[in-house]
């Protein structure tokens, strides 16, 4: 556990790193920082500020039943292999603006106050997501007033549930 402040920025991990069922009591920041191999922070608690901004992610990251208790930025991460948020959840604001995924991303039973994101950067990405995550977002988007997000989040939702894609994964 870290019990004071943690500043990572503009470290290098080259191969993967395990941050599993670590506390980070106070401010966390992992600013520029590039995870060459899997990162993985399962069960992670961030209590108070966290921030990833500018990090590159290089190969999968798992943040499953990850508790961000304060505002959280990935401002203009890049997240380059398969990215889990399952079961995470962000207490305050989470800031994803400009940042770039690549690969899958999954986003089931996400829990968050407010996602700032814009629907282009997950759409048509893989994304694995379940019908109450998808009415999080578009109501999301719409207390943003990013209604054409909105729109477009609720068609692609209408689409997977027609086609029983999203009654699969709440199986």
């Amino acid at each position: 556990n870290f019990e004071e402040d943690v500043s990572f920025t503009k470290a290098k991990f080259n191969k993967d790193v395990w941050f599993w069922s670590a506390k980070f009591e106070k401010t966390s920041s992992f600013n520029n920082v590039i995870f060459a191999g899997h990162a993985n922070f399962l069960l992670t608690q961030f209590i108070n500020y966290s921030s990833f901004a500018e990090s590159h992610f290089k190969g999968g990251v798992v943040f499953e039943d990850t508790y961000f208790n304060d505002v959280t930025s990935f401002y203009k991460a890049s997240f380059k292999g398969a990215t889990s948020f399952k079961d995470a959840e962000f207490n305050k604001n989470a800031n994803f603006r400009k940042t770039e995924f690549e690969g899958p991303i999954d986003l089931t039973e996400l829990k968050f106050t407010q996602l700032e994101i814009n629907w282009d950067s997950i759409e048509g990405k893989h994304l694995i997501c379940d019908s109450s995550t998808y009415r999080d977002l578009i109501k999301n988007f719409n207390n943003l007033e990013q209604f054409s997000d909105s729109d477009a989040c609720y068609y692609q939702y209408r689409d997977q549930r027609k086609a029983g894609f999203i009654d699969y994964i709440a199986w």
